[in-house]
């Protein structure tokens, strides 16, 4: 009687705590249609309609994959784009 008690609440608690860094890694949704412009950025990503209107600065970012994410987004939607690296 005692080991069913005991092997209930193991199993409960395995449950449980199987469940918390699932609660813990929920993160609110990012709207990817607004760039992240960052203060100490290492690429900056332009883009223009096509090659009669001058180039504008789509955003600022730290890193590689997000600066060629803003890019492909952009791409899709049939700009020209090109990423510029500063240091």
């Amino acid at each position: 009687m005692i080991r069913n008690l005991f092997l209930a609440l193991l199993a409960l608690g395995l449950s449980l705590a199987g469940t918390l860094p699932v609660i813990a890694e929920t993160r609110t949704p990012s709207n990817e249609s607004t760039p992240q412009v960052h203060p100490h950025s290492n690429y900056t990503v332009f883009y223009r309609h096509d090659h009669h209107h001058p180039w504008r600065v789509y955003g600022e970012y730290r890193s590689h994959h997000d600066a060629h994410h803003a890019a492909d987004h952009l791409r899709r939607q049939g700009h020209d784009v090109r990423i510029e690296q500063s240091f």
